[in-house]
């Protein structure tokens, strides 16, 4: 059968949103101030938009700190900040400090959906992993990845983000289910904000996790590993229910790493990007929200870092 690998288009962007649905915020030249928390490794993604959008309102001023995700969800649940921009949702100790303590879940808005991924350095023979390969080699320390592909010298050394990372979260649910990773001799964790693509570029790892839209522009110094799964074996996106029903019956074969797979939910570590709202009501905070997951400058920018806008139109060709 004919091997089909799709080519995303971005057609004509849209949006049921602020912009296009009537509502209009209220006229004000009164200074604003928007305060809040976003997850440290989100901030190179999300710098322009926030420039954008200040350029775009000049009345309006953005006061964020950039932290890990533990302390902004710490700062959310609180009520110590009106918003959290975050890649991950509640973690289940979170989600039983907010039953016992009958906190309701926040509002909250979905930006873009990105990816989990597994890259390689370039010239490394190996470019397609297992879901529960990677799972048996990061936790079984009596499971070897060259008894599978014998034409590795060595067992992998595996790098990932700092605990307190999205990344890390989306590792920790997507590839352990909550589980600690217990492998030390074979996964190093980080402890700061070391750039994960260059230490396994630089060949001091031979493997890493990160995003892809942190990896996506710019592929020439490593590569994306297609990972093969099994639907049933696969936790799924975070709460989208819809979106998880697509992600295939069975054994799904290996697929490139790229957006459009990501689209079909052909791929096992699909991530979304979120922004948390302390009040459910429409102030600038909400229209904020609106901007960044709906206005056709924010979705066509995600598209254009290599993943999936959540209000953008595309269609798919065969090729």
């Amino acid at each position: 059968m004919k091997t089909q690998f799709c080519r995303l288009i971005l057609a004509l962007v849209l949006i049921q949103g602020l912009y296009s649905c009537g509502e209009t915020e209220e006229v004000s030249n009164d200074p604003i101030v928007l305060k809040g928390y976003i997850e440290q490794g989100l901030l190179p993604l999300m710098d322009t938009l926030f420039k954008h959008y200040e350029a775009k309102d000049m009345n309006v001023t953005l006061d964020l700190t950039a932290d890990d995700t533990f302390e902004g969800f710490r700062q959310l649940l609180s009520g110590r900040t009106p918003m959290l921009i975050s890649s991950r949702t509640y973690t289940p100790r979170e989600d039983s400090l907010m039953v016992a303590h009958s906190v309701e879940p926040f509002k909250r808005i979905a930006l873009a959906h990105d990816a989990l991924v597994v890259i390689a350095q370039k010239n490394s023979p190996l470019d397609t992993l297992n879901h529960l390969e990677l799972v048996n080699y990061m936790s079984n320390p009596k499971y070897s990845l060259t008894s599978d592909y014998g034409f590795l010298e060595e067992d992998p050394r595996i790098v990932v983000p700092d605990t307190k990372s999205s990344v890390y979260s989306a590792i920790s649910r997507h590839i352990f289910r909550y589980k600690p990773i217990t492998i030390e001799e074979r996964v190093t964790t980080m402890t700061g904000s070391e750039n994960i693509t260059d230490l396994v570029a630089n060949g001091e790892y031979q493997l890493g996790l990160a995003f892809l839209s942190q990896v996506a522009m710019d592929t020439s110094r490593v590569k994306l590993i297609k990972i093969g799964y099994n639907s049933n074996d696969i936790i799924g996106e975070d709460n989208v229910k819809k979106a998880n029903k697509d992600l295939g019956k069975g054994q799904i074969r290996p697929k490139p790493v790229h957006a459009s797979y990501v689209i079909m939910r052909q791929y096992p570590y699909i991530v979304t990007h979120w922004i948390y709202l302390q009040q459910d009501i429409k102030d600038n905070y909400f229209f904020f929200a609106r901007y960044l997951g709906e206005d056709r400058f924010t979705q066509t920018f995600f598209t254009e870092q290599g993943i999936q806008g959540e209000h953008v139109k595309y269609k798919l060709q065969p090729q």
